[in-house]
């Protein structure tokens, strides 16, 4: 029985002891300095940060560590390439006559080794230099070819072919006794100097009758007299890769195809070009080419960089001509023979008005005239030089007849001394070039604020508070300007008057709450409520006249300051009330006691704010935390965890007295009976014996 009563005894002592510990631990917790907590925030914050800075610098260090392990990479040399001997070109022997191959039998014994019989040329060494493809303007079969020597040495051209040159596909077979010099050319032609249906003014190397040449899908093969490909002209598809037979109302080009002065191969067309200049031609002929001459090299495109050195040009009138000069280089003047199928040219791309009285002054400036009706748009500048070479310059002129526009934007209402305005503005040809601010205050005179202003812009007041009325004018690229405009994009009403300060302010309480009202500011917007005490904190702000405090404690002394705000941010005076909460104390009888401090009477400051000074509240309590006011008669509260914890060790003290009491009672009665026992269990022994 008393084993169980131990146990019960035991779990009640040790739930309570948890019990009494558990509430002790949160009263102390919650009694705890705030000071020494945000000490061990700190010092908290000041270990991670030093852990932090350990962690990075190990890293850095691990980092700096494993790139200094590795290995370097050896420079690998580069292989040398094996040297080859020098071969020098074997010289070059004019041959005068074919020579053919000896016949060998099986059965004949050679006595002596026998020159190999190379053929008369090698290839590329004659090449087809210019073809007359299209005939002349004196008889469409006014044709010629000429081939070239590379070589610094005569070539017998005797039995030579050049397949594809004569009626019907056909070849040419180069008679005996025909040779080309050294460097010179070889002409083939149709007719010769002295006939009417010819414009050669020099007599060919070769007349002959049956030359026929395709206008398109040409391909002449020159062969010699081995039967071996020396050269070839063209591809064979389409159209001829270079020369011109192009015509147009009252003229007719017939310009030869060229090859350049690199030939290079024959079939690919970048190394033929179309006839640039007229050589050993008749006088009145307007063909170009070179026969029996050096071919003219390609003249280079020529390059436009501005007109009239602007770049690109803008125009805002179209009603008249505008003459300018286009500025660039390598121009070529009019090659005045041919006429009109030869001049220097300038045109505005997709307008259709070819620009006239095109004059050259020099190979980098030209003059024009930009023709009356040009549409409004963006047009490319093309300059065609007189060997029909062309530059383009892109975006080059532009017609622009639309005014930009924009569009200001500023704050409705300020206190400050400067504000910001911003703007839009847009032009979709020549773009905008400037911006002007101008604004009139109070509706008086309007006036220039800025010139060539970028968004945004910081407009300062000088004229004092009013209403300032603000618009812009935008001016673009090609001289256009926007209107003047007699409204406005924009009003800012500058504000530096103070509104009144909070009138009739008066404090009711109550248990747990501080009610503040007051005279409502038709000029204020809202208002803000500061509380001076431990410390001083903006605890609220509102639209209302009224406002309720019920973040307070009974029996402490509170001041409050009220401050009103207008639209512009101007802040009043300082409106000043102090009030307390009463103290409700609940007495040992039952009954119940109220505290109630003195109230102090609302205080507001009279005199006005300066201009565009912020009022903030000012009055702060001496020391933190103080409670300003009259001390107040406050319950120190009952510490039940500790009468509890002192009531439990008592009754463990009582339970060990008692337990060793029982337990020594318990004992002396064992030795007792113990002891009854033997006394008689000894006489059971002594009556057994008698």
């Amino acid at each position: 029985m008393f084993s169980k009563i131990k146990k019960v005894f035991i779990i009640t002592v040790v739930f309570g002891l948890i019990w009494q510990f558990s509430f002790s631990g949160i009263e102390r917790a919650m009694a705890a300095d705030k000071t020494a907590d945000e000490q061990n925030v700190i010092a908290s914050k000041s270990i991670n940060t030093g852990e932090n800075s350990n962690s990075d610098s190990a890293a850095t260090a691990a980092t700096d560590a494993q790139d200094n392990q590795t290995e370097p990479i050896e420079p690998i040399e580069p292989a040398v390439e094996p040297s080859l001997p020098e071969i020098k070109d074997a010289p070059k022997e004019s041959v005068s006559q074919a020579q053919k191959p000896s016949t060998v039998s099986a059965s004949s014994q050679p006595t002596a080794a026998k020159p190999k019989i190379q053929p008369s040329a090698v290839a590329g060494e004659v090449v087809i230099n210019e073809i007359m493809w299209m005939g002349s303007e004196a008889n469409s079969a006014d044709e010629w070819l000429e081939l070239r020597n590379m070589t610094s040495g005569a070539i017998d051209l005797s039995g030579w072919v050049i397949t594809g040159a004569a009626y019907s596909g056909g070849d040419l077979t180069i008679p005996t006794g025909k040779s080309i010099p050294a460097l010179g050319y070889f002409l083939v032609a149709n007719y010769n100097q002295t006939s009417s249906d010819s414009v050669l003014n020099i007599s060919p190397d070769w007349q002959i009758a049956s030359i026929n040449l395709p206008n398109s899908a040409i391909q002449f093969v020159l062969k010699d007299n081995l039967d071996t490909p020396i050269d070839t002209a063209d591809d064979g598809v389409g159209a001829p890769v270079a020369g011109d037979n192009s015509s147009g109302s009252g003229w007719h080009r017939k310009w030869s195809m060229e090859r350049n002065s690199v030939p290079g191969d024959g079939t690919v067309a970048d190394n033929w070009h179309t006839a640039v200049v007229s050589q050993n031609f008749k006088d009145y002929a307007t063909e170009r080419g070179t026969p029996k001459a050096v071919n003219a090299e390609i003249a280079p495109m020529p390059t436009i960089n501005s007109i009239d050195a602007k770049y690109p040009y803008y125009a805002k009138d179209n009603s008249a001509v505008i003459p300018v000069e286009i500025f660039g280089d390598k121009f070529i003047p009019s090659d005045l023979k041919p006429a009109a199928a030869a001049i220097l040219e300038a045109e505005l791309i997709g307008s259709n008005y070819d620009l006239t009285n095109v004059t050259f002054k020099n190979p980098q400036r030209i003059k024009v005239d930009i023709p009356a009706g040009v549409a409004e748009g963006q047009y490319d500048l093309k300059v065609t030089n007189p060997d029909d070479q062309s530059g383009i310059l892109n975006n080059a002129f532009i017609v622009d007849l639309t005014p930009p526009q924009s569009q200001a934007t500023s704050p409705k209402i300020t206190n400050k001394s400067s504000f910001y305005i911003y703007f839009t503005s847009s032009d979709s040809l020549s773009g905008v070039d400037t911006v002007n601010l101008w604004f009139r205050k109070d509706g008086g005179p309007r006036q220039l604020g800025k010139l060539n202003i970028t968004s945004p812009y910081l407009f300062n007041v000088t004229l004092g508070q009013g209403v300032y009325d603000f618009y812009t004018i935008a001016t673009d690229k090609a001289g256009n300007s926007e209107e003047v405009y007699t409204g406005s994009d924009a009003t800012t009403k500058v504000d530096w008057t103070s509104p009144t300060s909070p009138q009739n302010l008066q404090a009711i309480t109550g248990e747990g709450f501080v009610y503040l009202s007051w005279t409502a500011n038709p000029d204020a917007v809202y208002y803000e409520i500061w509380r001076i005490a431990s410390p001083a904190e903006l605890i609220g702000k509102t639209a209302d006249s009224f406002f309720k405090d019920t973040n307070v404690i009974g029996g402490k002394y509170y001041i409050y300051q009220i401050v009103a705000i207008d639209k512009a941010g101007n802040r009043s005076a300082i409106a000043e009330i102090s009030a307390s909460p009463p103290l409700i104390i609940i007495t040992g009888g039952g009954g119940v006691r109220i505290f109630q401090p003195e109230i102090a009477s609302a205080v507001v400051e009279q005199e006005p704010v300066k201009e565009k000074e912020k009022v903030a509240p000012t009055k702060e309590p001496q020391e933190p935390g103080e409670v300003q006011g009259k001390e107040t008669e406050e319950e120190v509260p009952v510490n039940w965890p500790l009468i509890i914890g002192i009531a439990l060790a008592g009754l463990v003290v009582l339970f060990w007295i008692y337990y060793w009491y029982v337990s020594w009672k318990e004992s002396k009665e064992n030795k007792a009976a113990k002891t009854s026992k033997t006394i008689r269990s000894k006489r059971s022994k002594a009556r057994g014996r008698k």
